[in-house]
């Protein structure tokens, strides 16, 4: 009867300093990048905490929003009372009177923003939202972005399943990589909304398998008895990775840098992918 690669493993050690390796260098980078991408749009489409519609006119003439907000229809958001942030009066003299420091308005009839919004920056330097207004009609976009992103890990797990069985794990596992890489610095060049959910839809279809392949290469090469540990191991690197991604959005609240620094940990892994792509077998 012929041994079973589990018979070997135990002969020349099932966790020893190759596997550990494997942990360190082969496991740990897709498993903080799959938890980068996975959830870095959460932070790239944020909705600041407040905005209002932007008046050129006033911008021009140093008014800031303290004086600008009171002056905007008020409605009930939340359950409090407070200046609109889809509408302005309409204005019956687009002047303001350097005696009462007054705008004057049409106060019964409201308008839509029709110069587009000036956003609360406090928390967030710059997000999706922010840069292409994707505010009140257009506020259903960033949550569409989301979900379009999630379909694309559905199909992800089922196309990247099948090449698995196809070509091998290793070269799915490169495509992926490198799939994720380019979509992941594509993303932060986008140009507009449409662009930029195409490339969130391919970048969906590797965040499952980008470090659910190696997790399980690693898996073959380790010993029965130490695989639990390695799958454990492994689960950690993923929620080490959500948890630095609360740091780094903290730290960088530009979303197109944000964007590029999850992407980050792909690259210690370029010469890596183009080699076994232009290998074949897996």
């Amino acid at each position: 009867m012929g041994m079973e690669f589990d018979d070997i493993l135990k002969d020349v050690g099932g966790f020893g300093r190759y596997q550990k390796l494997l942990l360190i260098i082969f496991i740990l980078p897709p498993c903080l990048a799959g938890a980068f991408h996975g959830f870095s749009q959460i932070f790239t489409v944020a909705v600041p905490e407040d905005y209002w519609c932007r008046i050129p006119k006033a911008e021009r003439l140093g008014i800031g929003p303290s004086r600008i907000k009171p002056t905007l229809p008020r409605e009930l958001i939340d359950g409090k009372l407070q200046h609109s942030q889809c509408t302005v009066h309409e204005k019956t003299a687009p002047i303001i009177n350097n005696m009462t420091d007054q705008w004057s308005f049409n106060y019964n009839v409201s308008l839509p923003c029709p110069w587009g919004w000036n956003y609360d920056r406090s928390v967030y330097e710059s997000t999706v939202v922010m840069d292409w207004d994707l505010v009140c009609d257009k506020a259903f976009y960033p949550k569409l972005s989301l979900f379009i992103h999630a379909i694309g890990a559905v199909l992800g797990t089922i196309l990247f399943g099948y090449l698995t069985d196809e070509i091998g794990r290793k070269k799915t596992f490169c495509i992926a990589a490198m799939t994720q890489l380019l979509t992941g610095v594509a993303t932060a060049f986008a140009p507009n909304f449409i662009v930029f959910c195409i490339i969130r839809f391919l970048n969906g279809l590797t965040i499952v398998p980008v470090w659910l392949i190696p997790l399980i290469m690693a898996l073959e090469f380790t010993g029965p008895s130490k695989r639990t540990l390695v799958g454990t191991v492994g689960a950690l690197f993923y929620t080490f990775g959500l948890l630095g991604l609360g740091g780094l959005a903290y730290l960088i609240r530009n979303w197109v840098h944000l964007q590029l620094a999850v992407t980050l940990p792909l690259f210690s892994f370029s010469d890596t992918i183009g080699g076994c792509l232009n290998r074949h077998g897996g």
